[in-house]
C-alpha cells in the first residue's frame, strides 16, 4: 500500500521547525532527508527512522518494523504529534552521524592528501551544524628517518 500525500504533508509540517528537510518520492513511498542525509521515510503511512544509536537512545521501546518486504528494519516513530521530540530526534541523529564521520576521517588521516580531505570534510560538517570555527586545524607533514609521516592536530573552538 502506498503512502498518502496527506500523511507526508502532515509529517513535513511537524518537521517544519528544522531547516533543510527534504523528501523524494520512491515507488509510492517517501524518503525523508535532513541536511541531505537520509534519516528515514514514510512507508504505508508510518514514519520510520533508521535504527542508529541516537534514535535507539531516544526511543528505546520503539517497535522495529519493515518499511517494505526485503528491507532492513527501521524504528517506528509513535510520537509524531510532538514537534519538539521530532526536532530533537533528527538533530541527534544528524549530530551523531557527523561525529562518526569526523572520527573516521581523523583516524584515517595518515597521509597528507587524506589529511587535507579530512580537514575539508570536518570543516564542512562543523559549519553544517551551524557553528563558526574560531580556531581550526593545524598539522604538518614531517620527514623522520627518511620516511614521510603526517602529524595531525585538531584544535578548534566553535561558537554558535
Amino acid at each position: 500500500m502506498a503512502s498518502s500525500k496527506d500523511y507526508l504533508e502532515y509529517i513535513l509540517d511537524q518537521l517544519s521547525g528544522l531547516d533543510d528537510i527534504s523528501y523524494r518520492a520512491m515507488m509510492g513511498e517517501y524518503i525523508i532527508y535532513y541536511r541531505s542525509k537520509v534519516v528515514g521515510g514514510i512507508y504505508d503511512d508510518r514514519f520510520l527512522v533508521k535504527p542508529v544509536k541516537a534514535a535507539l537512545a531516544m526511543m528505546p521501546d520503539a517497535d522495529l518494523e519493515l518499511p517494505y518486504e526485503g528491507a532492513k528494519e527501521m524504528l517506528l516513530v509513535d510520537d509524531v504529534e510532538n514537534r519538539e521530540f521530532l526536532r530533537e530526534l533528527l538533530e541527534a541523529m544528524y549530530i551523531k552521524y557527523i561525529s562518526q564521520i569526523c572520527e573516521m576521517l581523523t583516524k584515517g588521516a595518515n597521509s597528507y592528501n587524506k589529511k587535507e580531505t579530512s580537514y575539508t570534510a570536518i570543516y564542512v560538517a562543523v559549519v553544517g551544524l551551524g557553528y563558526t570555527p574560531t580556531t581550526f586545524f593545524t598539522g604538518h607533514p614531517k620527514k623522520e628517518e627518511g620516511k614521510r609521516i603526517t602529524h595531525l592536530q585538531f584544535s578548534a573552538a566553535f561558537v554558535a
